[in-house]
């Protein structure tokens, strides 16, 4: 019977065109049993295999339990029937997807090998545009320190003059005070007193009231004049992803746990260190502490040839 050819295409409009030809040969009386199509490809089973397997699982389903020697014996052609029938399986599997597998270890390849080049600059002029970011978010953090220290020795500055005025408004009623005390006395010198404390107190006053008068002025003038802030925060070019990331290293893993005690840390058992240990000479798996050590048999029986 002749031979039909069929051409798959993969992503023909694509960068890559991969092309393959399958034979599918018709078999008389249609011996093969189908199990899975894909597109023209057929795959089949050989019907005398399934008969050997579903024979095989018919006595298994029989063996309940293994008395005596014949039922042992049963037993191990069973499943040696069944393992072989599974070995034949994979090893067809493997021998029937071995091209499809050869020709995507060459696909990725070459993809890879294409793709090298552009990933290499793309990782250098990223690193590049991090250290930009960097440098930006820098110059950013500066300014804004800078602002605050400027802040800050403003309300200094501000709280300092609050306060001297206060002080001098406080002397100027303290002054006042005494002038009137003093001018209730008799005598020219009570008077002469009275007179100077009086003087002290207008010029104490006088002092106070400039201090206001030269904040308020600030004040007005403030309101006109731009206040000092750090800069606006460099803009993300378009076309970008800006992401805060971590490089990690644990220097101190006792400091780490006494911190943060088992919550950023696994915690994982060997398994395969651990069983060579039990197997060691001498080795009690009843009296190893913090585990519970159960043994187990197994039995495989070789396939069947």
């Amino acid at each position: 019977m002749p031979k039909t050819i069929t051409e798959i295409t993969l992503k023909p409009e694509g960068d890559f065109v991969v092309a393959f030809d399958c034979e599918n040969v018709d078999e008389p009386d249609n011996l093969n049993i189908e199990v899975a199509k894909v597109g023209e490809m057929y795959v089949t089973f050989n019907p005398e295999a399934t008969h050997r397997k579903q024979e095989a699982l018919e006595t298994a389903s029989l063996i309940l339990a293994i008395a005596n020697a014949d039922d042992q014996a049963l037993a191990i052609e069973s499943v040696s029937i069944l393992k072989a029938y599974t070995n034949g399986i994979e090893k067809s599997r493997k021998e029937v997807k071995q091209p499809f597998w050869d020709a995507g270890q060459a696909i990725d390849a070459i993809a890879k090998k294409e793709s090298k080049p552009a990933l290499e600059e793309i990782a250098r002029v990223e690193k590049l545009l991090a250290g930009y970011q960097r440098e930006q978010d820098e110059i950013a953090r500066k300014a804004r320190e800078a602002a605050a220290e400027i802040e800050r020795k403003r309300i200094a500055d501000e709280q300092a003059e609050l306060a001297r005025e206060q002080r001098l408004r406080d002397e100027s009623a303290r002054l006042a005070k005494e002038a009137l005390e003093a001018a209730q006395r008799k005598g020219k010198q009570a008077q002469r007193d009275a007179d100077l404390a009086r003087m002290q107190a207008e010029n104490a006053k006088a002092q106070a009231d400039l201090i206001a008068a030269n904040r308020r002025a600030d004040e007005n003038a403030a309101k006109f004049t731009p206040a000092t802030t750090a800069p606006a925060e460099w803009t993300k070019p378009t076309g970008t992803i800006n992401r805060q990331n971590w490089e990690i290293e644990v220097t101190n893993w006792t400091e780490f746990y006494q911190a943060f005690g088992w919550r950023f840390i696994k915690c994982e058992l060997d398994l395969q260190a651990f069983k060579y240990y039990l197997g060691g000479e001498g080795v009690d798996h009843t009296k190893i502490p913090g585990v519970r050590v159960t043994p187990t048999t197994t039995v495989n029986v070789k396939a069947a040839k």
